[in-house]
């Protein structure tokens, strides 16, 4: 069959012409007819599983955040339950009243010395805080306070909340506006009370004070005794300490050490230090310290700790530890040294002794209470010297 548009073959009498370019122009239009229907029926359920993918995930994550909101609503819950059964009520202020913060009023503490006997050169009092330093403006870190030094007794450092006091001693007011009516008779017998008082920085382990004494010129006090009755004060007790005599040979004391424990203001002030083992190594080696510094810097040598000398009497009496007619030497070029016994003999010549000297007269007994020693033979030169360059004999 032939169709109308057919162009005619040679030797045909009569040929269509032939439309195949509309054929395919048809054919195409069809199928692109034919997409067009698949996307406008198939887009919209595409997206329609996309959405609904989306918004179940969406669920799913909301669901999860609601869980674990409500799981940490319920331990907030539970911690501040637990908080109010802990926590008293605080009582309601009258009108017009403060709150005491207690953790700061019950954290202070203060060091009473009563001091007698003394020459002008009164014994300065340091009480110096052992930790970390904070500034209270900035947050940052400072210098820690000044170590003490029985060369300097004047050095130390004073803390926000630490004040000292002196009363008596030829001091007529404490500060520029009070006057102390027993301050008269405190002077007139001899008497100087010197307080310190302070806040505690903080609490807790490795919050610890250390608490000195020393005399500015040790020289001057000589062999005379300045006499130091210490008392250990704060909000839950008294303590009364040692006494302590401080002189030329010594002129330092570490008096105590002690710890805050904790917010109520309890202290390690109890503990004495005869009974504590590691106070009493610590002190040893201050002692030792102490001692080259005032040489080195003063030339005051061989001196020790008054309080080591009272928790170990061997320390401040060498003689103590041999027996009599025991020799020992101090140092190399130290003279031999010979122990004589305690004991008492009648000094003088009798009243009718032959050929007797005014001088020798009136006979009297001398007691010497403790043991001594003495040099077995006469003092070298070389012992001399060696004496003047360690600051023992003036020269």
């Amino acid at each position: 069959m032939k169709s109308r548009w057919h162009r005619a073959h040679a030797g045909e009498q009569h040929s269509p012409v032939e439309m195949r370019f509309v054929d395919m122009f048809m054919t195409a239009l069809g199928a692109l007819v034919f997409l067009a229907m698949l996307l406008v029926f198939l887009l919209p359920r595409i997206e329609s599983t996309k959405t609904e993918e989306q918004t179940q995930q969406k669920n799913e994550t909301i669901a999860a955040l609601n869980t674990r909101k409500e799981e940490l609503e319920e331990t907030i819950r539970d911690l501040t339950a637990q908080l109010r059964e802990r926590q008293q009520p605080e009582p309601a202020l009258p009108a017009g009243a403060n709150r005491e913060d207690k953790n700061i009023v019950k954290r202070w503490f203060g060091v009473l010395l009563l001091t007698q006997g003394c020459r002008p050169n009164q014994p300065a009092l340091y009480v110096r805080f052992e930790g970390k330093l904070i500034n209270f403006d900035t947050g940052e870190a400072v210098p820690e306070a000044e170590q003490f030094d029985a060369s300097d007794v004047s050095k130390r450092t004073f803390l926000v909340g630490h004040r000292y006091f002196d009363i008596g001693g030829g001091q007529q007011k404490i500060g520029e506006d009070f006057e102390f009516r027993g301050m008269k008779d405190l002077s007139k017998n001899g008497l100087h009370l010197k307080l310190f008082y302070g806040v505690t920085r903080s609490f807790g382990p490795g919050t610890s004070y250390s608490i000195y004494a020393g005399l500015s010129d040790p020289r001057g006090q000589g062999d005379v005794e300045c006499v130091i009755n210490p008392v250990y004060l704060s909000s839950t007790r008294l303590i009364s300490g040692e006494t302590i005599a401080l002189t030329r040979d010594r002129p330092y004391a570490w008096l105590r050490r002690v710890e805050i424990i904790d917010a109520d203001g309890n202290t390690t002030f109890g503990k004495r230090p005869k009974d504590d083992e590691e106070f009493r190594r610590d002190i040893a080696e201050f002692s030792k310290k102490q001692s080259r510094i005032l040489c080195d810097r003063k030339r005051i040598c061989n001196t020790m700790d008054a309080h080591l000398a009272v928790l170990d009497p061997s320390t401040a009496d060498p003689v103590a530890k041999f027996r009599p007619g025991d020799t020992f030497k101090d140092c190399a070029s130290c003279p031999e040294m010979v122990v004589v016994s305690s004991g008492s003999f009648a000094m003088g010549a009798s009243p009718n002794a032959k050929g007797r000297d005014p001088n020798e007269v009136p006979q009297h007994a001398v007691n010497f209470p403790k043991s001594f020693a003495v040099g077995r033979f006469a003092v070298t030169f070389d012992e001399w010297d060696a004496c003047v360059a360690g600051g023992g004999c003036d020269g």
